[in-house]
């Protein structure tokens, strides 16, 4: 009778083992992990590839720059040649050291079907790029000062905003730059901000050059070669765009690269795994630029 009234109600009868029912198997069947994490993370490192890299031996290192040149002097016959000094100034590091922590249980290492110590550790080494390049680009002293704030007013482009650069800006970016001896200029910016509000620009001259099917993927703007720096901002007040030379400009300095240690009898009596990471490092403009004297580091500033 049960089951003629199952039929009739359009039930459908099971009673046989099955996975989708708990207690028909469904408990013995595990839940598919996958083995890997995706991580939808932005590049950054830029500022270690370009900057000057400088290893310090000290925490505190002094690096001589030239400040000025000999003079030139007209004479007559016979008369005296006025002397003239060769001049120098010093850039100063000081050893800074990030750090950070992460605690986990050792349930989780044992049982994760991540191998979650290295993930750790990758994004521990990634937070310090990230950071690196913050500083470098964007540091208000807090504790660098990075390039943004350094440069000197003469060695700026103001706009009103991102979007309303023009040519003629970037134009006159190029123009302030020095020409110094073996400097291999280039462009910065964030890949939104080049994307949306310098690209058009390019688009809109019209044409396609032989050359651009030549380079491929390679960009580049006005002859020089641009580099996404994401650290950069995409779009609102600071500095949105970059062409400098930063080997010439800047200068790096690495007290202690990045350094990972695991502690696991620390944390013992909650049995818990440690992961540590620090790096000691600070960062200076050597070339800022003087009033009517741009240096080799060109920032296109927003003004909002």
């Amino acid at each position: 009778k049960a089951r003629d009234y199952c039929r009739n109600q359009g039930i459908d009868i099971r009673n046989a083992m099955e996975e989708g029912t708990p207690s028909l198997g469904g408990y013995t069947v595990p839940v598919e992990m996958a083995n890997t994490i995706i991580r939808l993370v932005e590049e950054y490192g830029v500022a270690r590839q370009y900057c000057r890299n400088y290893p310090m031996a000290s925490n505190v290192t002094d690096i001589p720059i030239r400040a000025d040149g000999l003079t030139v002097n007209y004479i007559g016959e016979g008369a005296s040649i006025t002397t003239s000094d060769l001049t120098f100034g010093t850039a100063q590091l000081v050893a800074k050291k990030p750090a950070m922590m992460s605690l986990l249980s050792t349930e989780l290492s044992e049982d994760s079907v991540i191998n979650i110590v290295d993930l750790i550790t990758t994004e521990m080494a990634w937070g310090f790029a990230n950071n690196e390049d913050n500083q470098v680009f964007n540091g208000d002293g807090n504790p660098i000062n990075g390039i943004a704030t350094t440069v000197h007013a003469d060695s700026k482009v103001p706009i009103g905003t991102a979007a309303a650069i023009t040519l003629d800006d970037l134009h006159i970016a190029v123009g302030k730059a020095p020409i110094y001896p073996g400097a291999n200029y280039r462009w910065y910016f964030n890949s939104q901000m080049f994307n949306t509000n310098v690209a058009p620009l390019l688009d809109a001259l019209g044409g396609t050059t032989q050359r651009m099917f030549e380079e491929g993927n390679a960009m580049s703007l006005l002859g020089y070669p641009v580099t996404f720096a994401q650290a950069m901002p995409a779009n609102g007040a600071g500095m949105v765009g970059l062409f400098g030379d930063l080997s010439l400009g800047t200068v790096l300095g690495t007290r202690r690269q990045v350094t990972i240690k695991r502690f696991d009898e620390l944390y013992g009596a909650t049995d818990q795994i440690a992961l540590q990471s620090t790096m000691r490092h600070d960062f200076v403009v050597v070339d800022p630029g003087t009033a009517n004297n741009p240096g080799c580091l060109i920032s296109i500033e927003s003004a909002a």
